[in-house]
């Protein structure tokens, strides 16, 4: 209280005492007991002065308007006065003028004005005038105590009492002796006692009152049980009974189960053993009336104080309109003084727009806009200053005087925020409650426990603070060994402290016929969340204008860079028709669409677990969160790769297509995208995370099938197909995809690709495989001819290739096919056999023929429309050679060998079928075959694609299937 103040304060009272006619000996004694007890000023001298001469000049001028000086003065008071400030002291100059209660009564029209200029209702005037008087009213009860009368003075909406007792008996409030007839308040956790030990809690009085709306609730424990994996540490056998209008505080020291016994509260811990209820209900059947304020930061950094609110509201009240849901951020943001920063963007605990005891009080509105019934905290003073520690405990104050019921875990309470308390709950190592009930009290139980001298006082009798340390003191208090040392052993063991606890603990049976106060709450349904989860991902990465610069430029200026450093001139200047660094373009778009899609989304999830954690607390559908998720990095991505290939490819001048690129470039991004948040999800860590990327990113890079090639990796297949270890690698699909739809679909091949395949196709065999074939025929007869035992080793290779070539080309069977043995071999065998051979290699010269005529005549057909020039230019444009060399495998030494006696291509790939009717097939290969079905590469590819994500899909959204269960 200021100079300022203090002095209007002496001047009110020397005019109240003026005008009541008290005597000055007896106002100098009640002025100088309000100085030192209830305004705190040990220098009083100054002040009483001021009182008697202030008081001297009153009584000398009675010509004075006192009515316009007591105007004058509370208006001045009005700008240093808090509207509780003004209650007390409106009800103080009413007790002092009392002294002389028939002037009190003359002049009581005076406190009707001072009432009015302080904004006080005439209804507490008058509610003050009874408390003065001791009669009983509605709101005042005057009740017989000791030898004398005790008054008590409720305020409406308020929880905390004002008493007063006229008696001559020594009554103390907290240890600390009352004056006769002067008020003193009483907070709901401070005891009254009389000389003779006995108590009287605030509870106690406060149902002489009409407190229904506080009867309504009860959270009740009942041998609450609760265990950790492989220890004794957690819970101990604890039951309770807390009603609305408690603030109720968790202490104890670092590891005892304070968060453990919130866990319990809140549903979110199942017990071992034990029931907690709520009104005699399971807890989850009145989730929503439970809110729950974890340690963590639950604010998201880049949206407003206002938004945060804004988009919890959302999900708790389908039903509400904006304008109704606004009105009741408005109404609890100048409930909680935060008005001012409404519209400041939250920001992080290291990049601060709000203090921190503003981001905490944000923290207990994003669970107060939910009105919840329970209101359950884990440390909310943690790293607040001692100020804004008060702030916050005051707040929670004031909710228990709305009828909530708070419980928090607290460590270190100073005196002022520990008589702030209803109920005390103290737990002392491995989970033993040792105490619960009034916080003033157990000073004194702890104390009188291990006979201390002045157990029964457990408050400064001068000055009326407490000391909470001295509980946790006497807890862990250590023996002494023989030469005086502390040693490591307890006086008092958990064990022991919980056994004496249990013995003063009595509990009545759990009444289960009261009903649960009523939620407006409606949670909209999952289509609706994952609408909302999207305009919120939206909203705070178009807040986060670093992220939306990184995430559009990247692209472009990856392409940039990329498309320039392979973008190799000719003699001629530069032509995509002579660019051999076309597959390295392609190999490195794709792996920056990988790169974009897993790095945009690698924290997605993990930024956000803190948040998750209360939001499975509000019981949210955890899918439509991933949903939002997936769909907002999809747009990302969508827009990143679209970027790509709008500057890289006409840099590296690709002029067509445009849909096959953006499908390839896309499905590989968002693919990484949920692979991304895979790691988000699964990783504890960020440096986990990003770890973890590069053994991602580096396979993929190496069994792309381009650094290292899958020949080198195959050498002794008998299918040439690529080997397993490929076809689990995203990029593999994506390159061979993009590679084989540029080859055989581009706006000059595609026009010949189809028929150049079966000519290819049937000049390989005739040219590679059936002379193969007959060179293997050859050796083995001559190996005959010299009866060399060993010259049946390649039989099988016959058999084989004679079968493929009567299922591939439709042919008759040979009939001796199966005696192509060492005992059924002869000549006979030899020359049917070879005369098949040939036979078989100039029906299949014919067909390459007719495909060969079949080409020209579609060049000459196309040249018939356009010129030889027009023709040129398209194969500059749109062809490749080092593509069609990539693809065809100019490089192969031989176009077949023999592989566990099977003829094995190895050239030509993109122009033959494969081996198998399964899917697999060699890399390049231009169709996939499934049994009958002939699926173009691309195609196939891309539903592979698809198949993956479905797959990350699934394993993303285990923890909702696991919900729903």
């Amino acid at each position: 209280m200021n100079d300022v103040v203090l002095s209007a304060l002496m001047n009110l009272f020397a005019l109240f005492g003026a005008i009541a006619n008290i005597d000055n000996k007896k106002a100098r004694i009640r002025v100088l007991h309000y100085l030192q007890r209830f305004f705190g000023i040990r220098n009083s001298e100054i002040y009483l002065k001021l009182h008697n001469d202030l008081r001297d000049l009153y009584d000398h001028t009675p010509e004075l308007d006192k009515d316009q000086i007591v105007d004058s003065i509370c208006s001045r008071l009005l700008e240093n006065l808090e509207s509780e400030e003004r209650f007390y002291l409106l009800l103080r100059f009413m007790e002092f003028s009392a002294i002389n209660r028939e002037s009190f009564e003359t002049n009581f029209s005076l406190f009707r004005n001072v009432a009015c200029k302080f904004g006080l209702s005439p209804e507490l005037t008058n509610d003050f005038r009874s408390f003065i008087a001791g009669v009983s009213h509605p709101n005042v009860r005057v009740i017989s105590f000791l030898d004398g009368q005790l008054k008590i003075l409720k305020s409406p909406g308020r929880n905390t009492l004002v008493v007063a007792f006229t008696g001559n008996s020594p009554l103390y409030m907290n240890d600390v002796p009352m004056l006769q007839d002067t008020f003193v308040e009483w907070p709901p956790n401070s005891v009254l006692k009389d000389r003779m030990g006995n108590v009287r809690y605030h509870h106690h009085i406060l149902q002489l009152f009409e407190t229904t709306a506080l009867q309504k609730l009860m959270l009740s424990g009942r041998n609450l049980e609760f265990r950790f994996p492989n220890s004794d540490h957690g819970l101990h056998d604890f039951s309770f009974d807390l009603h609305a209008g408690e603030l109720v505080a968790i202490m104890g020291g670092s590891g005892v189960g304070k968060t453990t016994l919130i866990g319990l509260l809140n549903g979110s811990l199942k017990p071992v053993s034990g029931l907690v209820t709520l009104n005699g209900k399971e807890l989850s059947r009145s989730a929503d009336l439970i809110g729950f304020v974890p340690q963590d930061d639950l604010l998201i950094s880049e949206l407003t104080v206002y938004e945060n609110l804004w988009y919890t509201s959302r999900f708790c009240f389908d039903t509400l309109s904006r304008e109704a849901i606004d009105q009741k951020i408005d109404n609890l943001l100048n409930d909680l003084g935060l008005m001012p920063v409404k519209y400041l963007r939250v920001g992080s605990p290291l990049d601060k727009t709000i203090s921190g005891g503003q981001r905490k009080r944000v923290n207990i509105a994003l669970e107060l806009i939910r009105e919840p019934a329970v209101l359950l905290l884990d440390e909310p003073t943690s790293g607040l200053s001692s100020v804004d520690s008060e702030k916050v405990i005051a707040l929670l104050k004031e909710q228990t005087l709305k009828g909530k019921l708070v419980v928090l875990n607290i460590h270190q309470p100073s005196s002022d925020i520990y008589k702030q308390f209803d109920r005390l709950w103290l737990l002392d190592k491995g989970g033993y409650p040792v105490y619960d009930g009034n916080p003033i009290e157990a000073i004194n139980y702890f104390k009188q426990a291990v006979n201390y001298a002045d157990w029964d006082v457990a408050t400064c009798l001068s000055c009326g603070t407490v000391n909470p340390e001295v509980i946790l003191r006497i807890i862990d208090s250590k023996t002494l060994d023989n030469s005086g040392r502390l040693t490591g052993q307890r006086k008092i063991e958990p064990e022991d402290w919980h056994q004496r606890f249990l013995q003063h603990q009595s509990l009545q049976e759990i009444k289960r016929d009261d009903p649960l106060p009523c939620s407006e709450q409606k949670r909209p349904g999952c289509l609706k969340q994952i609408v909302i989860y999207l305009r919120r991902n939206t909203k705070t990465k178009l807040s986060d204008k670093q992220f939306l610069l990184i995430a559009f430029l990247e692209a472009p200026l990856l392409a940039a860079i990329v498309s320039y450093l392979t973008r190799y001139p000719g003699d001629n200047g530069y032509t995509l028709l002579d660019n051999k660094n076309l597959m390295i373009y392609f190999f490195m778009a794709i792996i920056v669409s990988v790169f974009m899609g897993m790095s945009i989304s690698a924290e997605e999830i993990f930024r956000d677990r803190a948040l998750l954690k209360r939001e499975k607390f509000l019981r949210l559908s955890y899918g439509s969160y991933i949903w939002s998720k997936i769909i907002f990095l999809a747009v990302i991505s969508l827009v990143q790769t679209l970027l790509f290939i709008l500057a890289g490819n006409r840099i590296i001048a690709i002029p067509d297509l445009f849909g096959e690129w953006w499908a390839i470039l896309f499905t590989s991004a968002l693919l990484s995208n949920l692979i991304g948040l895979l790691l988000s999800q699964r990783l504890r860590s960020i440096v986990a995370i990003y770890i973890t990327i590069p053994l991602l990113l580096i396979p993929q890079i190496l069994l792309c099938g381009l650094v290292v090639p899958f020949d080198d990796l195959n050498r002794n297949s008998k299918t040439n197909n690529v080997p397993v270890i490929g076809d689990l690698i995203p990029t593999r699909w994506s390159l061979e995809a993009l590679s084989v739809a540029s080859f055989t679909g581009n706006h000059y091949n595609g026009k010949f690709f189809a028929t150049e395949q079966r000519k290819y196709e049937a000049q390989y065999y005739h040219a590679s495989y059936i002379p193969e074939l007959e060179k293997i025929l050859e050796s083995s007869y001559l190996e005959f001819c010299k009866n060399e035992s060993g010259f049946d080793l390649r039989f099988p290779v016959l058999q084989n290739g004679i079968r493929h070539l009567v299922t591939k080309w439709e042919l008759p069977l040979l009939r001796q096919t199966g005696s192509l043995t060492k005992e059924q071999f002869n000549d006979s065998l030899y020359h049917a056999v070879g005369n098949w051979l040939a036979d078989v290699k100039t029906y299949i010269f014919g067909i390459s023929n007719q495909h060969t005529l079949a080409l020209d005549q579609q060049i000459k057909s196309y040249l018939g429309q356009n010129n030889m020039t027009v023709l040129v230019n398209e194969k500059k444009r749109f062809h490749n050679t080092h593509l069609e060399e990539t693809l065809v495998n100019f490089n192969a030494r031989k176009a077949c060998e023999i592989k566990d006696d099977v003829i094995v291509a190895r050239a030509g790939m993109v122009y033959l079928d494969p081996p198998c009717k399964n899917g697999r097939a060699p890399f390049y290969s231009h169709v996939k075959l499934i049994g009958d079905w002939r699926i173009h590469t691309f195609w196939f590819n891309l539903a592979v694609l698809w198949l993956m994500i479905v797959i990350v899909s699934l394993i993303l959204f285990y923890p909702s299937f696991k919900q729903l269960h």
